[in-house]
């Protein structure tokens, strides 16, 4: 039976949603118990970084990984031919080296720092092709074969945001199509969300502003897409999943009308993936018009997702002192959180029912053609009679 009891493996938080990102140090204890005089070979704490993506085609199993980082620090130990610490990349690791101990009986505790390397490391992230996992480990080995390993899985976030500026700002979109037979009429909208990365449990604005021309009804939508994608061996996979959908009043014909949602986001969601060779999340928000009979259009903003407790990125010296229309102006040392930094304060809480705002303007067509209205035909003489597609267009 092993002498080695209570074996316990702590670390400190750096924020309330006990997550790390490169850059951090992670500081805590290693303890445990022995119940007699022991021979420690070694004491060995690590945190490692490692993805894993998996495909099956044609009823064979593949399997990619890679090493991110291996940084290990040894409390009680040296090396030895026979224990040789192998790193898996070229990213060098913070070693302490203690001659080897017979420790007493009682407890015992070692406490560790390891810092993580700075470094352009995608989000720890769990799907059903792949994973990307963060893990702290702590393992201890002793004579006759004495071998504990404790490991805790960590919540790690990735500081690689491209453009955050630029983020913050509205994003406009438009788009059109003629649809009828006899005459053809456009159907013309332009959307606009406040702006283009929100943290889980914030709230989408939208807008959009519909001209109805034709003589079809349609109805707008909208919907907050999550796609995952992962590479391996020349496989590639795809998971699509919509997350929130919802759907406004329908616009009558030849009306103009804006259409405003207000889109909750769900509160637990990973954070956008783009640094990854072998695994990608992404997410869109998208805005459908069905037209009847007709199809529909469609417009997509692509929108980044990244945790309220992201590490601090300094502003570019050009818009230190600028912040964006609605932003906050953070304080002036480097230490600025990107919320503080580029975000604009939060919109109140929706309530649990989305609500739709329509504001109808004056219809684009009267009932009746101009033409048909001021057309006597009894007095016509010379004058050739209007073309049939003028006269019936409110048929179209």
């Amino acid at each position: 039976m092993s002498p080695v009891k209570n074996l316990v493996l702590k670390y400190d938080a750096l924020n309330e949603e006990n997550s790390f990102t490169d850059g951090d140090t992670i500081t805590g204890t290693f303890s445990f118990t022995l119940t007699e005089k022991t021979e420690i070979k070694s004491i060995c704490v690590r945190v490692s970084g490692l993805m894993h993506v998996y495909s099956i085609k044609n009823g064979f199993l593949s399997t990619q990984e890679r090493d991110y980082f291996d940084i290990q620090e040894i409390l009680v130990g040296k090396e030895s031919s026979d224990d040789t610490i192998i790193y898996p990349t070229n990213i060098s690791s913070t070693i302490i080296f203690l001659p080897e101990t017979v420790l007493p009986c009682g407890n015992h505790v070692y406490e560790f720092n390891l810092l993580i390397p700075e470094g352009s490391f995608p989000a720890s992230f769990k799907g059903i092709g792949g994973k990307i996992i963060f893990k702290l480990e702590a393992k201890l080995v002793g004579s006759k074969g004495i071998q504990h390993t404790l490991t805790k899985e960590l919540s790690f976030v990735s500081k690689a945001i491209p453009n955050p500026q630029s983020l913050m700002l509205q994003q406009v979109e438009s788009t059109s199509k003629q649809i009828g037979f006899l005459s053809r009429r456009d159907v013309h909208m332009e959307v606009t969300i406040d702006k283009g990365a929100y943290s889980p449990g914030e709230t989408v604005m939208i807008v959009a502003n519909i001209n109805n021309s034709s003589s079809y009804q349609v109805t707008p939508r909208f919907c907050f897409e999550k796609t995952e994608v992962y590479y391996c061996k020349y496989n590639e996979r795809s998971d699509r999943d919509i997350m929130v959908k919802l759907h406004g009043s329908t616009v009558k014909a030849r009306t103009q009308t804006k259409v405003k949602c207000a889109m909750p986001l769900p509160p637990e969601m990973v954070q956008t993936i783009q640094n990854c060779s072998l695994i990608q999340v992404e997410y869109y928000v998208k805005v459908y018009l069905d037209i009847s009979f007709d199809g529909k259009l469609k417009i997509v903003f692509p929108v980044i997702i990244y945790p309220p407790s992201l590490g601090c990125i300094p502003l570019p010296d050009d818009t230190a002192h600028t912040p964006p229309v609605g932003a906050v102006e953070g304080p002036s040392n480097s230490d600025v959180s990107l919320r503080a930094a580029l975000l604009p304060p939060l919109p109140s809480a929706p309530s649990s029912t989305p609500h739709f705002d329509v504001y109808p303007t004056l219809p684009a067509y009267n009932s009746l053609p101009s033409a048909l209205m001021k057309t006597d035909f009894l007095s016509q003489s010379d004058e050739a009679p209007p073309a049939y597609s003028v006269l019936f267009s409110f048929l179209c």
